[in-house]
């Protein structure tokens, strides 16, 4: 690829806590950038992980969950990283499951809406719905 062909871009990875935000950042870059655990807010600012192809570089962050209400100076300053990184980023990934809010925070969910830029929405965990929803047909088939 030449030069000019070459592209790069700012990806924002944003959701509730505990959605799979570091695990899919890891999976997307093939690396074990980030610590994924299944206790929230792990993550406690942002991270930049970097994929780079022959034809392109897409540079993610990967965010703190997003909270509604704040409770000390910690989960404030943790909301400031997702708020640059929703000012940064050209697209937005914006990781949920079946079961929960993408953006718990409705004043941050409508500065989404509001900039205009692609957002994807990654719906992660769909291998639990059986667990939650016995009477799925991937069940009734399996059974």
């Amino acid at each position: 690829a030449s030069v000019d062909d070459f592209r790069c871009g700012f990806v924002g990875i944003v959701g509730a806590p505990n959605m799979g935000k570091s695990t899919l950042l890891n999976a997307l870059i093939d690396t074990d950038l980030c610590v994924a655990t299944n206790r929230p807010q792990t993550t406690r600012h942002s991270i930049l992980g970097v994929l780079t192809t022959e034809n392109c570089q897409l540079c993610f962050y990967d965010t703190p969950g997003v909270i509604e209400d704040p409770a000390c100076k910690l989960q404030e300053g943790m909301m400031e990283a997702v708020k640059g990184t929703l000012k940064n980023s050209e697209v937005l990934l914006v990781v949920t499951d079946l079961f929960s809010t993408p953006i718990p925070d409705d004043n941050l969910f409508a500065k989404v809406q509001k900039s205009k830029r692609p957002t994807i929405v990654v719906i992660n965990k769909v291998d639990l719905v059986d667990k939650v929803n016995p009477d799925s047909e991937e069940n009734d088939e399996a059974g």
